[in-house]
């Protein structure tokens, strides 16, 4: 039992603390950018609550749920990858980030289509123009495949030394909350964009959205 409670811990909590305190911090940090600068005055107070709301519900009752039910498939490609080097660590999270983002590419381009927009990708996009605490603001469904299993699910394949996962889930969810804002336009302008254009810029930086004629620049 005390090994299953550590397991648990290390594999399921931690990973997942991880994603909530860096989610959060950032998000508040820019809370306070959009206070200082009148923006917060200017959305009013509801559409961030109704924001950090859905956002909390989200990670509460499906990402800590998710990681749950793969923590064996989590530990597995940890333990298989525990040995790996610091460059071999940086190869395959190369790797993943590639494969994630090819994945969210396609599958955000078809929560665009009129039936999946409807019933699932409208809820996202009531934010017209973006803040950071709308950044997992989604429908259930939405929020399982693209926020979640597009990123584990490559993880779970290739594997990643257990530091290296931490510190990836602390990059990406702190990325995620800056692509909804527009204070460092230089990294995260493309999505904030997406927000505005509706049907340009689905993937994240520029690359694939170029390859595939999506990409939008002002």
């Amino acid at each position: 039992m005390y090994m299953f409670e550590n397991s648990l811990q290390k594999y399921v909590y931690l990973p997942f603390i991880t994603h909530l305190i860096s989610y959060w911090v950032s998000a508040i940090f820019f809370i306070y950018l959009d206070k200082k600068y009148k923006i917060y005055e200017k959305n009013g107070n509801n559409l961030y609550i109704k924001a950090i709301k859905k956002s909390v519900q989200n990670q509460f009752l499906i990402t800590l749920p998710l990681t749950y039910l793969l923590k064996s498939n989590i530990e597995k490609s940890i333990i298989k990858s525990e040995q790996d080097s610091i460059y071999i660590s940086l190869i395959k999270l190369f790797i993943i980030a590639n494969i994630s983002n090819f994945i969210f590419y396609w599958l955000h381009r078809l929560l665009h289509y009129k039936i999946f927009y409807r019933y699932i990708h409208k809820i996202h996009h009531e934010y017209i123009i973006p803040i950071a605490p709308c950044a997992l603001y989604a429908h259930p469904l939405e929020h399982i495949l693209c926020n979640n299993l597009v990123y584990i699910m490559p993880f779970i394949l290739i594997g990643m030394n257990y530091k290296f996962l931490l510190i990836s889930i602390c990059l990406g969810s702190i990325n995620t909350t800056m692509s909804h804002t527009k204070y460092i336009e230089s990294i995260n302008i493309n999505h904030y964009l997406h927000h505005e254009k509706f049907n340009y810029n689905y993937g994240f930086g520029s690359t694939l959205d170029k390859l595939f004629k999506t990409y939008y620049s002002k």
